[in-house]
């Protein structure tokens, strides 16, 4: 047998024994390819199924912050003899569920009110939109949000002096984190995508707005009532 026949069988056995279920997992080109069509069909989602697809990811990502931020009690340092917090799987439940029947739905409405009120990405039109959202939405929707989880948790009775203890914390981070990040959505982002992004950016806010949802609070010293847990 010639040589250049051997290297031919050679060649043709190599490639017949190799796992082609697993090519598509290789190359920089095929990872792309993939990325692309998940993206794709999102998108297809969000388009025929805008409030479950939105409610779904709200859920996911609010759940996801609330773990992160137990995660992140649970390794900061502690006092000699305090023992560090364990994983309350309730509590992250109770956030991811605000998330997606609370946070998403409003969130969806918000928006595409925003955006029919004050349409276009000119400068002009994203200060307004962005004015209304930080100056009248947000101060009226946290305490929602924080009011929402208190009584998925059975303390309803907390809320007033929960919101007492939290409510100007949680506004000025608010501020801090979302007047850049909502000028950025509101002046790039296609509408479709605005809740995606807020819920990206979420993520961090989350995690944020679930140490001030369940820190303990001090003590009322003028009643001597017990604030929260």
């Amino acid at each position: 047998i010639k040589a250049s026949d051997r290297m031919m069988f050679r060649g043709r056995l190599s490639n017949a024994i190799k796992p082609r279920s697993l090519y598509p997992l290789y190359g920089a080109k095929n990872r792309r390819q993939i990325g692309t069509s998940s993206w794709s069909r999102y998108s297809q989602l969000l388009e025929r199924h805008p409030l479950p697809t939105k409610a779904l990811t709200s859920g996911i990502l609010c759940g996801a912050g609330d773990a992160s931020c137990q995660l992140l009690e649970k390794l900061s340092p502690r006092k000699d003899g305090e023992e560090a917090p364990t994983f309350d799987a309730g509590r992250t439940t109770r956030f991811a569920l605000v998330g997606a029947a609370v946070l998403a739905p409003t969130l969806h409405v918000w928006y595409s009110r925003l955006n029919s009120l004050f349409p276009g990405c000119s400068m002009a039109a994203v200060l307004k939109r962005l004015a209304l959202d930080q100056l009248g939405f947000a101060p009226l929707f946290i305490p929602v949000f924080m009011s929402s989880l208190l009584v998925l948790e059975g303390k309803a009775s907390d809320i007033g002096t929960r919101l007492k203890a939290s409510w100007a914390d949680a506004l000025i981070a608010n501020w801090g984190l979302w007047v850049p990040a909502q000028v950025v959505n509101f002046r790039f982002v296609p509408p479709i995508y605005q809740v995606l992004f807020a819920n990206g950016v979420g993520f961090i806010w989350n995690i944020i707005l679930s140490f001030l949802s369940f820190k303990p609070v001090e003590k009322d010293k003028g009643r001597g009532v017990p604030i929260g847990d």
